[in-house]
């Protein structure tokens, strides 16, 4: 970025001068000092650097942006395939029945823990949750806090998410009607509470993984690892939804 800013800057004034040009035959006319202020190569060049620096800025937040989509998205597909793989472990080790897609996506995928993941890891990142502590007794009472947080959180997750897809979807992936402390059977209190263990597993090893991995990526490979993903899940977005959706 700096690279960039010189650039734009010698290309504006090669010279990088100011003083030459107000030195200048030009600046120096009668004609010119009667219809323009005595400083006004001064003024010309602030108002042509401004419009440069403001141009650099805002290219500087889209990069930001986009960094931060692609992060996030990333996030988003990392937590959803845990969630699969939670899903798939849970049913054929602990229930002992064969899996059964818990979502509308044919891909080894569940959104439903990709928003939950994201929802989370972007609380904790914007208010810096796990490099805090809040100790009483010497215990650090930060984890905890998240615990708390992560089980509401997913617990209302999971509760919108059922209604929507059953209400626009026609589409019923879990009943948990039959297990106590649940609500209306779309979410319960056993399975929220591991959904909190996990996130907080993943909160504090796997993300962190991921962020190393990513940074010895490097750029260029994190950009291809983005667009190939995105591009395998949004085409079975495409192809579940429109094309071969799922029906409970």
């Amino acid at each position: 970025m700096n690279k960039l800013l010189e650039t734009c800057r010698l290309t504006v004034f090669p010279s990088s001068d100011c003083s030459s040009m107000a030195h200048s035959s030009a600046c120096n006319t009668e004609k010119i000092h009667d219809n323009y202020p005595k400083n006004g190569c001064n003024v010309f060049q602030s108002h042509v650097l401004g419009n440069h620096t403001a141009k650099n800025r805002a290219l500087r937040n889209c990069v930001s942006l986009f960094a931060a989509i692609r992060l996030y998205f990333l996030y988003f597909m990392l937590a959803s395939v845990i969630g699969f793989v939670y899903e798939f472990l849970l049913d054929n080790l602990y229930y002992q029945h064969p899996y059964v897609l818990q979502g509308p996506l044919h891909g080894p995928w569940l959104t439903v823990y990709g928003f939950g993941g994201v929802a989370i890891i972007a609380l904790v990142k914007k208010f810096s949750l796990a490099q805090k502590s809040l100790h009483f007794a010497r215990i650090n009472l930060m984890p905890i806090i998240i615990f708390v947080v992560m089980f509401f959180l997913f617990g209302t997750i999971e509760f919108i998410a059922h209604y929507i897809l059953d209400v626009f979807f026609d589409f019923r992936p879990w009943d948990y009607s039959e297990k106590p402390l649940n609500i209306l059977g779309r979410t319960c209190v056993e399975d929220v509470l591991r959904f909190a263990i996990l996130g907080i597993i993943c909160l504090y090893s796997v993300i962190p993984a991921m962020d190393r991995l990513l940074q010895k990526l490097g750029a260029k490979a994190s950009f291809c690892l983005f667009f190939v993903t995105a591009g395998i899940f949004f085409t079975d977005c495409i192809y579940s939804i429109f094309f071969f959706p799922l029906t409970v």
